[in-house]
């Protein structure tokens, strides 16, 4: 189902750059071409914030969907409509990963997280968002673990969905 990725940290970046470089309207209007496309998966992303984000800070989640969204379709990605059953494989799956991370021993999770981190073909995205959460008012806002692992599960959940082929 995965395989070598051309999301490249060029890509990413440049794709960074334009968003904060748009007007609130535009943004909006990118957000707008976002749900119609994929109707689904933003609807899973307005639920996510609902349950997880304070009213202040819902939003930040669909920001980062966009990204992920507009990177992928520059690569030829998230040409198909994402389904419910996409979704619930991919956190199904990435639950199982969290999981296997958070047992194991104390001597072996930077192994694990490596070996895990090697392997992902869409590191250069998601690397790039929590980046951008950890340095942004993201970090300040919750206890920063927790806030961080939810956070992590929900998008490389949006980004495996989206960079399917």
């Amino acid at each position: 189902m995965r395989g070598m990725s051309d999301i490249t940290v060029e890509l990413v970046n440049e794709v960074w750059h334009e968003l904060g470089a748009l007007s609130p309207e535009a943004v909006s209007a990118w957000i707008d071409r976002f749900r119609r496309a994929q109707p689904i998966l933003a609807g899973y992303v307005r639920a996510v914030e609902e349950g997880v984000f304070a009213n202040d800070e819902r939003g930040q989640l669909t920001f980062f969907a966009l990204w992920a969204y507009e990177v992928c379709r520059r690569t030829g990605r998230a040409r198909r409509e994402i389904d419910e059953s996409t979704i619930e494989a991919m956190l199904s799956e990435n639950e199982r990963e969290l999981a296997a991370m958070e047992a194991a021993p104390a001597g072996d999770v930077m192994s694990t997280a490596a070996a895990w981190t090697e392997s992902y073909p869409n590191l250069a995205l998601l690397g790039a968002m929590l980046h951008q959460a950890m340095h942004g008012d993201l970090a300040d806002s919750r206890r920063v673990d927790d806030f961080l692992g939810l956070l992590t599960l929900h998008l490389k959940t949006v980004v495996d969905c989206l960079a399917l082929e």
